[in-house]
Protein backbone atom coordinates (compact mmCIF):
# COMPACT_ATOMS: atom_id res chain seq x y z
CA UNK A 1 0.00 0.00 0.00
CA UNK A 2 2.88 2.51 0.65
CA UNK A 3 4.23 1.60 -2.11
CA UNK A 4 1.33 1.81 -4.28
CA UNK A 5 1.12 5.49 -2.52
CA UNK A 6 4.61 6.40 -3.10
CA UNK A 7 3.86 5.19 -7.05
CA UNK A 8 0.89 7.33 -7.19
CA UNK A 9 2.77 10.20 -6.27
CA UNK A 10 5.71 9.98 -7.96
CA UNK A 11 3.23 9.49 -11.64
CA UNK A 12 1.84 12.27 -10.49
CA UNK A 13 4.88 14.41 -10.46
CA UNK A 14 5.73 13.06 -13.53
CA UNK A 15 2.58 14.21 -15.08
CA UNK A 16 2.81 17.86 -13.71
CA UNK A 17 6.01 18.36 -15.25
CA UNK A 18 5.37 17.00 -18.45
CA UNK A 19 2.28 19.14 -18.06
CA UNK A 20 4.69 21.81 -17.88
CA UNK A 21 6.99 20.98 -20.20
CA UNK A 22 4.30 20.41 -23.00
CA UNK A 23 3.37 24.25 -21.42
CA UNK A 24 6.94 25.52 -21.84
CA UNK A 25 6.97 24.35 -25.30
CA UNK A 26 3.60 25.67 -26.19
CA UNK A 27 5.06 29.22 -24.66
CA UNK A 28 8.29 28.49 -26.99
CA UNK A 29 6.44 28.44 -29.99
CA UNK A 30 4.49 31.66 -29.46
CA UNK A 31 7.65 33.57 -28.80
CA UNK A 32 9.45 32.10 -31.86
CA UNK A 33 6.26 33.34 -33.77
CA UNK A 34 6.24 37.02 -32.09
CA UNK A 35 10.05 37.18 -33.08
CA UNK A 36 9.72 36.26 -36.58
CA UNK A 37 6.44 38.86 -36.73
CA UNK A 38 8.40 41.35 -35.38
CA UNK A 39 11.42 40.71 -37.32
CA UNK A 40 9.39 41.43 -40.04
CA UNK A 41 7.64 44.18 -38.67
CA UNK A 42 11.56 45.56 -38.22
CA UNK A 43 12.29 45.03 -42.06
CA UNK A 44 9.27 47.16 -43.17
CA UNK A 45 10.48 50.01 -40.85
CA UNK A 46 13.34 49.90 -41.80
CA UNK A 47 12.63 50.10 -45.26
CA UNK A 48 10.27 52.66 -44.67
CA UNK A 49 12.76 55.11 -42.80
CA UNK A 50 15.05 54.14 -45.90
CA UNK A 51 12.23 55.75 -48.52
CA UNK A 52 11.07 58.81 -45.46
CA UNK A 53 15.34 59.64 -45.34
CA UNK A 54 15.71 59.68 -48.92
CA UNK A 55 12.17 62.21 -49.38
CA UNK A 56 13.87 64.05 -46.13
CA UNK A 57 17.35 64.79 -48.26
CA UNK A 58 15.79 65.46 -51.33
CA UNK A 59 13.13 68.30 -49.60
CA UNK A 60 16.18 69.37 -47.76
CA UNK A 61 18.52 69.67 -50.84
CA UNK A 62 15.64 71.99 -52.80
CA UNK A 63 15.01 74.06 -49.50
CA UNK A 64 18.84 74.33 -49.39
CA UNK A 65 18.81 75.88 -53.51
CA UNK A 66 15.57 78.31 -52.75
CA UNK A 67 18.12 81.72 -52.01
CA UNK A 68 19.93 81.28 -55.50
CA UNK A 69 16.97 79.69 -57.26
CA UNK A 70 18.26 81.31 -60.34
CA UNK A 71 21.64 80.44 -60.17
CA UNK A 72 20.44 76.60 -59.69
CA UNK A 73 17.82 77.04 -62.66
CA UNK A 74 20.68 77.67 -64.80
CA UNK A 75 22.96 74.49 -63.78
CA UNK A 76 19.99 72.15 -63.89
CA UNK A 77 18.98 73.58 -67.20
CA UNK A 78 22.88 72.70 -68.04
CA UNK A 79 22.41 69.35 -66.29
CA UNK A 80 19.35 68.55 -68.38
CA UNK A 81 21.12 69.76 -71.60
CA UNK A 82 24.43 67.05 -70.54
CA UNK A 83 21.67 64.36 -70.14
CA UNK A 84 20.19 65.13 -73.07
CA UNK A 85 23.37 64.56 -75.26
CA UNK A 86 24.19 62.00 -73.46
CA UNK A 87 20.78 60.18 -74.45
CA UNK A 88 21.83 61.34 -77.89
CA UNK A 89 25.59 59.52 -77.90
CA UNK A 90 23.69 56.52 -76.67
CA UNK A 91 20.97 56.53 -78.93
CA UNK A 92 23.94 57.03 -81.50
CA UNK A 93 25.61 53.83 -80.04
CA UNK A 94 22.66 51.93 -79.64
CA UNK A 95 22.32 51.87 -83.40
CA UNK A 96 25.27 50.96 -84.27
CA UNK A 97 24.88 47.78 -82.40
CA UNK A 98 20.97 47.30 -83.56
CA UNK A 99 22.15 47.59 -87.01
CA UNK A 100 24.33 45.06 -87.77
CA UNK A 101 21.37 42.90 -85.36
CA UNK A 102 18.53 43.86 -87.81
CA UNK A 103 20.66 43.21 -91.04
CA UNK A 104 21.20 39.48 -89.67
CA UNK A 105 17.81 38.96 -88.28
CA UNK A 106 16.88 40.39 -91.91
CA UNK A 107 18.85 37.91 -93.97
CA UNK A 108 17.72 34.29 -91.56
CA UNK A 109 14.32 35.87 -92.42
CA UNK A 110 15.09 35.98 -96.39
CA UNK A 111 17.24 32.74 -96.12
CA UNK A 112 14.58 30.89 -94.39
CA UNK A 113 12.01 32.31 -96.73
CA UNK A 114 13.50 31.35 -99.88
CA UNK A 115 14.16 27.62 -98.46
CA UNK A 116 10.54 27.46 -97.71
CA UNK A 117 10.24 28.40 -101.74
CA UNK A 118 12.46 25.97 -102.63
CA UNK A 119 10.74 23.43 -100.00
CA UNK A 120 7.52 24.07 -101.71
CA UNK A 121 9.06 24.12 -105.79
CA UNK A 122 10.43 20.58 -104.73
CA UNK A 123 6.69 19.64 -103.32
CA UNK A 124 5.10 21.00 -106.46
CA UNK A 125 7.94 19.25 -108.72
CA UNK A 126 7.11 15.77 -106.49
CA UNK A 127 4.05 16.23 -107.46
CA UNK A 128 4.05 16.25 -110.79
CA UNK A 129 6.32 13.52 -111.26
CA UNK A 130 3.88 11.33 -109.43
CA UNK A 131 1.39 12.55 -111.23
CA UNK A 132 2.99 11.65 -114.72
CA UNK A 133 4.45 8.79 -113.02
CA UNK A 134 0.41 7.26 -112.63
CA UNK A 135 -0.32 8.58 -115.79
CA UNK A 136 2.17 6.24 -117.48
CA UNK A 137 1.61 3.55 -115.43
CA UNK A 138 -1.98 3.70 -116.70
CA UNK A 139 -0.55 4.07 -120.50
CA UNK A 140 1.35 1.00 -119.67
CA UNK A 141 -1.92 -0.71 -118.65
Amino acid sequence: AARDAEIAALQEALDARQALLTQQDRDLEILASQTRQIEADLATLGASADTLEKEYKVKRDTLKMLPNAAEHIVQLQQICAQSARNLMELGQEWETHRKPLIDQLRAHKDETTARKERCKGMIDEMKRCRSEMQQMAHEVR
